[in-house]
């Protein structure tokens, strides 16, 4: 954060003298956070190799000074047992996240081909330098050759739901421009789509509730809609499996008509024509934006890998852990087991003239090593079940 205090006034220092300094100027805080996070990272492997080096010299000359003065070892055990438990944290739980993100993949609901998702963008001019201009901006767009459809994209907020006066629980309640279900391929499963303001189509999960309670109105924040139709899930959205419980909050989606935001939509272009006519878009909101202010522009596909990316990079940042921790416990292990044997040159070489074979001396000392080793996975995998609980719950919950 220091940093990005150093890079604002540069940002302002440097922007051409077209722009006013007096001016509001809104920064893609996004792309600061993400260099922020960038720099973070770096200076965190940067100062593992370090604490790695620095870890494995004190390592070196405990075992030394350890062979030395005889020492019991004790604390060595207890230290080598509690390196195996913060292992075995790292890469349980790079493992249970790696199998979420894979099942979340699973589960989504892919209304749009790859190619289909390829040729929609999504454009955001919610910036105050558009302020009375959307509108305009929106029918320029409208006129690009190539263009074959926009969808407005309403409002998604979290409202109380209320079923059948009795039943009430916090749920979604999506505002979608009329062509929304044709624009992303979303199929109904049964009924229409809404043709009045107090008129709902609801997901198919929510229905299963509806019909157990023997009925079709549906109350949100104190204003009552009739259910007119059955979808089967959002685009690029979980296919949710929960069903109501007493005492739970789950986020059931509720769509109605609106007239949609035209500072946010969507726009469908004819295949093989992508790049055309997102340089077409970029050229008619510069006519109203300086090239030195970032504005929203993605396809449709990008959205879904950013979405995707997002728990693969936690994925990556644990497997990093996990990668790190093993090398110094497997480090830690030989120097201990090395301690071992030098400190125990007299009683092997007896055991060896009585008989002893190789293997005999190694489950000797490998025993107390895998005693330890079992000690820390009871230990360790309690908290790696409760770490992904807690901090996938929602997703888990979702899906």
């Amino acid at each position: 954060m220091g940093l990005t205090d150093i890079l604002l006034p540069l940002y302002y220092m440097y922007l051409p003298d077209s722009v006013a300094i007096d001016e509001i100027i809104q920064i893609d805080v996004w792309v600061l956070y993400k260099s922020y996070i960038e720099i973070v990272l770096s200076l965190l492997v940067i100062s593992m190799v370090i604490a790695f080096g620095v870890v494995y010299r004190i390592k070196k000359r405990i075992l030394t000074e350890s062979i030395k003065t005889g020492r019991s070892g004790k604390m060595v055990k207890a230290l080598l047992a509690l390196q195996f438990i913060v292992s075995t944290f790292f890469v349980g739980s790079s493992l249970g996240l790696l199998l979420f993100s894979n099942h979340s993949k699973v589960t989504i609901n892919r209304t749009l081909s790859d190619e289909e998702s390829e040729h929609i963008f999504h454009v955001v001019l919610d910036n105050v330098r558009f302020m009375g201009a959307e509108e305009e901006l929106l029918s320029s767009i409208k006129a690009i050759d190539f263009v074959e459809n926009i969808s407005l994209v309403g409002s998604e907020l979290t409202r109380s739901i209320v079923l059948n006066d009795t039943v009430s629980f916090e749920g979604i309640v999506k505002d979608v421009d009329r062509n929304y279900f044709s624009f992303f391929n979303l199929p109904m499963i049964a009924g229409r789509l809404p043709a009045t303001e107090n008129e709902i189509v609801i997901s198919k999960f929510l229905n299963l509730e509806l019909d157990k309670l023997a009925t079709r109105t549906v109350m949100i924040n104190n204003v009552y809609y009739t259910v007119v139709g059955v979808y089967d899930q959002l685009p690029f959205k979980p296919m949710s499996k929960n069903l109501l419980q007493k005492g739970e909050k789950y986020r059931y989606n509720v769509i109605s008509l609106s007239k949609g935001n035209p500072k946010d939509f969507y726009v469908k272009v004819q295949a093989g024509k992508k790049d055309y006519v997102r340089s077409e878009i970029e050229k008619i909101i510069r006519t109203k934006l300086p090239n030195t202010i970032p504005f929203y522009l993605k396809t449709f596909k990008e959205e879904q890998l950013l979405t995707i990316d997002a728990t693969k990079s936690v994925t990556d940042l644990f497997l990093l852990f996990s990668f790190m921790s093993i090398v110094i416990v497997v480090l830690r292990a030989y120097t201990a087991i090395t301690k071992d044997v030098n400190s125990m040159e007299k009683q092997i070489a007896v055991r060896k003239i009585y008989g002893a074979s190789s293997f005999d001396i190694s489950i000797l000392l490998g025993g107390i090593y895998l005693g330890l080793y079992i000690t820390s996975l009871v230990v360790a995998l309690p908290l790696v079940y409760h770490f992904l609980l807690n901090n996938v719950r929602s997703d888990l919950d979702y899906n």
